[in-house]
């Protein structure tokens, strides 16, 4: 027996073409399979979608050969049975033969509809149920009922999509190797990288090279200037430094998107906690960078390696701090394209904001200013300790989750991102092996 029909409702078209199948979960019964398609208005526009309806239903006056009453199959156990007779790759209703199908039973069904590349699932009374009041279920209120759910069974499989997004991501960036920086640390300080010309000033880049700067916390990003705490580098806080960050308001944007994909289950999950970003230094003045450049940062490299010579103490300084700014070839952090970032667990309400345990380790010592800091340090190092280990996995995510949000990491340190900077095009051009990429960002004016 089959039947076809075309029903019009409320702006929506069912077409169906029904027809009897064995049942899926007792071979004495029979379950109706209706395969059609819908016209379905949504929020986003009109979708065509192909379904395929699933009825179960059960005769309540028969009795089992053990004198029980038939059960009906749980609402998993009748659709993996089921999914065979299905169309792969279609939309999936299912009709329950006698009530709603408890929400209960839902549970993995999102996740295993995905896996067989099915779409949506939608739970509704059969055609010829009849309603509380004793009135026959009329089928276009089936297809209404199917209407209504279908935007909330479009959702549960829209998160378990992101879940199973974020689990892959989260798995990729902690897994995948940072590249081996040392011919890019190389050609930084032999070619240099101030010499990469601006993008064109007109239209777009001219609103982008125009681009207002903004503080972190209008932004709700956590952050403190480094240099206005006690820190190891200099000893001291430096006086003078405000503890506000400010970056270019894109940066802003992409931290901000950075830190829902971090809120994410997936990710707390995989550190173990609730983490987001936390940024130490953004635009810096060139007053400030002066400061570093030729004293506080001379001076740490002196107490921290006491055999070095000065000629040395000067490479090393360069190699870690970038010379006072000029207009025309402004240090990364004059542009507010630079930030200092760490990952931190989300504090408590009541905790205060800074408190310098919560940064998930990156095998970092505050004030070292050797090779640890390179961003592929433990990628090269050997043997490793256990401590390196989760070192190295967790420095993998910040620099893969980064660059996956468009920003470059600086290859003398783990820690510092540019993104429209004259550093940031550098490393792009560098690794493409062309010079395709123009700096958005001059100084701060």
């Amino acid at each position: 027996m089959s039947w076809r029909c075309n029903i019009p409702f409320g702006g929506h078209f069912l077409s169906w073409e029904e027809s009897t199948l064995p049942t899926p979960y007792e071979s004495n019964d029979l379950a109706k399979v209706h395969q059609g398609w819908a016209r379905i208005s949504t929020p986003h526009g009109t979708q065509i979608i192909s379904l395929s309806v699933l009825s179960a239903p059960i005769d309540s006056n028969r009795t089992m050969p053990d004198g029980s009453k038939p059960r009906r199959a749980n609402t998993q156990e009748t659709f993996r049975a089921a999914f065979p007779l299905l169309d792969e790759g279609g939309k999936v209703a299912i009709v329950s033969h006698d009530t709603w199908i408890p929400y209960q039973e839902l549970a993995g069904l999102d996740t295993f509809l995905l896996e067989h590349s099915t779409d949506v699932i939608a739970f509704g009374p059969q055609k010829t149920d009849r309603l509380a009041d004793g009135s026959i279920q009329q089928p276009e209120q089936v297809i209404d009922e199917i209407v209504k759910v279908y935007a909330y069974y479009v959702n549960l499989l829209v998160k378990a999509e992101t879940r199973i997004e974020n689990q892959r991501r989260t798995q990729q960036y902690a897994e995948t190797a940072i590249p081996d920086m040392t011919e890019l640390r190389d050609a930084k300080m032999c070619i240099g990288y101030r010499d990469i010309p601006f993008a064109a000033s007109s239209g777009l880049l001219h609103e982008l090279r125009q681009e207002p700067l903004v503080d972190l916390a209008s932004h709700g990003i956590a952050g403190q200037s480094y240099y206005s705490r006690r820190n190891a580098t200099t000893g001291a806080r430096v006086p003078g430094v405000n503890k506000s960050i400010y970056v270019r308001e894109s940066v802003a944007r992409k931290l901000a998107d950075i830190n829902t994909f971090l809120a994410s289950p997936e990710v707390t999950k995989f550190f173990g906690s609730a983490v987001e970003v936390y940024v130490e230094e953004g635009l810096r003045s060139t007053d400030m960078q002066s400061s570093l450049y030729h004293q506080l940062i001379p001076n740490s490299i002196r107490r921290h390696n006491s055999d070095l010579q000065e000629d040395d103490i000067h490479k090393r300084r360069d190699e870690i701090i970038a010379k006072p700014s000029t207009t025309d070839n402004p240090s990364p952090h004059a542009t507010g394209g630079a930030i200092d970032i760490r990952l931190r667990i989300k504090p408590s309400p009541w905790t205060p904001d800074f408190v310098a345990d919560s940064f998930i380790d990156m095998g970092h010592v505050d004030g070292d200013t050797g090779q640890r800091n390179n961003p592929d340090y433990f990628e090269q190092a050997t043997p490793l300790a256990d401590e390196d280990i989760t070192a190295r996995r967790n420095r993998r995510f910040l620099y893969n989750l980064l660059t996956a949000y468009g920003f470059t990491v600086n290859p003398h340190e783990w820690w510092h991102f540019d993104y429209g900077n004259q550093l940031w095009a550098f490393v792009q051009n560098y690794q493409l092996g062309e010079k395709a990429v123009q700096a958005l960002f001059g100084a701060v004016e």
